[in-house]
């Protein structure tokens, strides 16, 4: 299914009781007797982003 609208792909799912789940790692669509893995679109972004005090010597750069 690709359909863009969340109420449509809502739908959807109820009417094929299934769940999405979602932990850290993975997204997966759930029946009573399967599991179906989800693949997010890549992204050229990093999946988590240093702040700037924990950039290596940025701060003692500044301090200078």
């Amino acid at each position: 299914m690709r359909d863009q609208d969340p109420g449509s792909v809502a739908g959807y799912l109820r009417l094929h009781n299934m769940v999405i789940v979602c932990d850290d790692d993975a997204w997966t669509i759930e029946t009573d007797t399967a599991v179906f893995p989800l693949t997010a679109p890549t992204s050229v972004l990093p999946r988590t982003a240093k702040i700037p005090a924990q950039r290596d010597g940025d701060r003692s750069k500044r301090e200078e």
